[in-house]
Parts: C-alpha cells; structure tokens; sequence
C-alpha cells in the first residue's frame, strides 16, 4: 500500500516586505511570514491559529499566490507551486491596470464527497499599476478590548492607512472601509457600523476588516 501524501505541504515558506520610505533611507524589510512549515493531508481539517497581526492572512495569501513568497516551497497535490504566476482566474486574463474581488472557499471531503465548510469574506483588491486607487496598508483601531455588561454597547472605531497615501481607496460600492463579523452571536452582536452589543456572559472576538480583507481582531469580554 502507497503512503498516503499531503494535498498540501508548506516548506520554510517566507513573505517579506520592503517598508523603505524615501531613496536614500535604510532599507527596511517587514518579515510578515518567516520559516512557516507544515502540511495538510486528504480529509483532514487544519487550523491556524495566533494573535491578531502575526502574519495568518499573509500566509494564506501567500499560498493562494496573492503574494509572491521570498523564500520556501508550496507544494499542492505534489507539484511546486512556488514559483509559478496566477495569470487567469476563471479563465479570464489578469490585468495589472484593473481591480478585482476575490473570495476563498473551503471544502472537505467526506465520504467520497466534496463538502462545503465555510468562505471568506470578499476582498476588494487594487493591482500595482492602477494609477488612482491603492490599498489598506494597516487597520489602526482606537481601541482593541472591550468589557461589558449584559444589555451595554460599544462602538469600534479606527481608520484605515493606505499602501500609497496619494491614492484614494476603492468606493463603498465595492466594500465600507471597514466591515465586521463577530465569532459569537450568543455573546456579542455587532452591526454594519460596528456597534456591538452585548448579550450574553462569556468572552469573544470581533473581526474587522479593510477593503482588501486585512483583518484586526478585537477582543469583548461581558459579563
């Protein structure tokens, strides 16, 4: 009997990003992802897990090539991943000067049959040549903890930096600058505008995002 291979194996996997502000600055590189490693195999759930900022949506973007990685290997079903260039996406050619909206979705394999899980939240994406649009950078929240009583509300606030401050964001038609989801209802709901309320004792997370799906994750504890 053949061993059983993982669909998906991550070697040393690493996504940097050169910071520098101005021609004759130090370089500044931000290692968002540096030395992940790991592997997935059929019929089998995995889960990541770490604090808010520590480089999962990266990682995740890297391996459905959104990112170029720096250094490692992404093997799928494999075959090397690595280095190869995400030109269509269903069947239409990409543009560089054009700006799309992408949404992943997971599924499982149970009994033979291909199960549907969850998805992502769309994420509102601008390409590096388009002239007059950019994308969220980083989320600055005014507050990232909340303790509450039963029947009390909050409101999150914050704002949204841009990759290139001279550009504007993409419109509300595509996203609000910043959309909410909340872990669990039975303890916190949240609105459109991120007014949370809660309902129930127990602590929970609260998700903020950008446009593009940058995420900041804010903790609510009620009692």
């Amino acid at each position: 009997m053949s061993e059983v291979q993982p669909i998906l194996k991550v070697t040393d996997l690493k996504t940097y990003f050169d910071v520098t502000k101005g021609l004759f600055a130090p370089k500044q590189i931000v290692k968002a992802v540096d030395g992940i490693s790991f592997e997935v195999y059929p019929n089998e759930t995995f889960g990541l897990v770490g604090e808010s900022g520590c480089g999962k949506s990266t990682l995740g973007r890297t391996i459905v090539k959104l990112y170029e990685p720096a250094g490692g290997t992404i093997e799928f079903d494999g075959k090397d991943i690595s280095k190869i260039k995400v030109k269509k996406i269903n069947g239409k050619k990409l543009s560089a000067k054009k700006n799309y909206k992408i949404r992943v979705k997971a599924y499982k394999t149970i009994n033979g049959k291909k199960t549907y899980i969850a998805k992502s939240i769309v994420g509102h994406f601008v390409t590096k040549k388009n002239k007059k649009y950019t994308n969220p950078k980083k989320i600055k929240l005014t507050k990232s903890t909340f303790t509450l009583k039963v029947g009390k509300t909050a409101k999150i606030k914050g704002k949204v930096v841009p990759v290139n401050k001279k550009k504007k964001f993409l419109s509300k038609k595509h996203a609000r600058t910043l959309r909410f989801s909340v872990a669990d209802s039975s303890i916190v709901t949240v609105t459109k505008k991120g007014k949370i309320k809660a309902v129930g004792t127990g602590t929970t997370s609260v998700y903020v995002y950008a446009k593009n799906g940058l995420t900041k994750e804010v903790k609510v504890t009620v009692k």
